[in-house]
């Protein structure tokens, strides 16, 4: 993306109705999005990572699933928490709040460790919590948009988290046009190094449950003001084991 979760080169926000499969709709359940032998994957607390290719494009729109023992109120909590992005996402070097033009959006500048000697990736991305309809099952969803980037011409993404049995299923989703052809060389490192960091969200997550509570809980509640709310759900105090 490169609101979070640094690839090779960023990735921007979802540009709505535009790259495939990316839904403006109510969603339905992540689970069924995936056959039979994908969702035993999920069962057995593996990725399920998805290549599609992009007429025209050198990278691919790439998708990850994804279940995990926390609530989606704590997975959220963490994604919305651009600041926290050094401390745990591989390559991340600085992170900056611009501006909160509302409760739900903030716009940060990220600074990126690039490979090969190349000079840092300076970007910066506008963040938006999209409101869910109320659960059960309780859901997220975060889009993020790069507004500057050195190495990306477009690129867009979204994370969808869902309650359920077990925990949490959430989907990843990005699509990023490099400036350059020669990005093309990039696109297995590019892809190894997201899921990666899609690794270290989880990790963090699990970290934080374990060694943490405090950070967990004003992280929900930042999530909860951000979408105007009140009080936590009785869903989003639940946490899963």
């Amino acid at each position: 993306m490169e609101r979070h979760l640094p690839g090779i080169f960023p990735l921007l926000i979802l540009l709505s109705g535009i790259l495939p499969g990316f839904s403006t709709d109510a969603e339905a359940s992540l689970r069924n999005e995936l056959n039979p032998r994908q969702q035993e994957e999920l069962s057995a607390g593996k990725p399920v990572v998805i290549e599609e290719e992009v007429p025209g494009e050198a990278w691919p729109l790439l998708t990850i699933y994804q279940q995990v023992a926390c609530s989606p109120a704590e997975l959220a909590g963490v994604f919305w928490n651009s600041e926290l992005d050094t401390d745990y996402l591989p390559g991340c070097l600085s992170v900056k709040v611009l501006a909160r033009p509302t409760p739900s959006i903030h716009e940060a500048r990220f600074t990126l460790k690039m490979p090969f000697l190349l000079p840092d990736e300076v970007y910066t991305s506008r963040i938006e919590l999209i409101p869910q309809p109320p659960g059960p099952p309780e859901s997220y969803k975060i889009r993020w948009q790069i507004l500057e980037s050195r190495y990306s011409k477009s690129c867009s993404g979204e994370i969808v988290m869902e309650g359920g049995e077990g925990g949490t299923l959430f989907r990843y989703r990005n699509f990023m046009s490099p400036r350059s052809r020669i990005a093309v060389l990039m696109r297995t490192p590019a892809r190894d190094r997201l899921v990666r960091s899609v690794e270290a969200l989880v990790a963090q997550v699990a970290r934080e449950r374990k060694q943490s509570p405090q950070l967990i809980e004003r992280q929900r509640n930042a999530l909860r003001l951000a979408l105007g709310r009140k009080s936590l759900g009785c869903s989003e105090q639940s946490s899963a084991r």
